[in-house]
């Protein structure tokens, strides 16, 4: 009997301990599932400054890239189309008009865009303000062949004869980017030298 007794009271202080220590163990764990340590929040947070760089530098690189590329898109489309339309001008004329013709301007005399009762008409290139431009005789005023987004930075015309040839006429053409905020990205110049003979002289 005492026996029996000395075992219970040693297998009720067994079962005390038993759960005493199951419910630190469970304390312990709740504690621990309810929040994040300082180490862990420093981790986390370096981790989100490196990735939040990171994506910044390449979105900033996207964007300076397309803003480089309109620009040289630009300026090279304005340059070819300004320096194309002047050489088929140039090969359709009758001939150069010397009396207006200089080193920053091409007079020609052309069978093309005839005033009413008239054989021959007139075409000019010449700078207006920061554009190149057209002017022919039929018009009121001068057309713009560049867009506005570039501008003529050096336009020369020279004339190059044979003695029973006709005459070359050598253009070069300079043409920048209009920058907006002077960003280096925004830069971008492109110059070309082109030469066009009278077809019909």
């Amino acid at each position: 009997m005492y026996q029996s007794k000395r075992i219970n009271k040693k297998f009720g202080f067994t079962l005390h301990l038993f759960r005493a220590r199951f419910k630190r163990n469970k304390s312990n764990a709740l504690h621990k599932g309810a929040g994040f340590t300082l180490i862990e929040l420093l981790a986390g947070m370096a981790i989100f400054v490196v990735l939040f760089g990171t994506l910044t530098t390449f979105i900033v690189w996207v964007y300076r890239s397309n803003v480089k590329f309109q620009a040289l898109s630009e300026v090279s489309t304005n340059t070819q189309r300004a320096t194309q339309i002047i050489i088929d001008e140039v090969r359709s004329a009758s001939s150069v008009y010397l009396p207006t013709t200089n080193a920053t301007q091409l007079s020609l005399e052309t069978s093309r865009y005839q005033p009413a009762g008239e054989t021959l008409s007139f075409v000019d290139f010449f700078i207006c303000d920061t554009q190149l431009c057209m002017k022919k005789e039929t018009d009121t005023s001068p057309v713009a062949i560049t867009s506005n987004k570039v501008q003529i930075d050096s336009l020369d015309f020279d004339l190059l004869s044979n003695d029973d040839g006709p005459y070359l006429v050598q253009i070069t053409l300079v043409v920048s980017y209009k920058q907006s905020s002077g960003a280096l990205e925004e830069q971008a110049q492109t110059s070309i030298t082109s030469t066009a003979i009278l077809r019909s002289y």
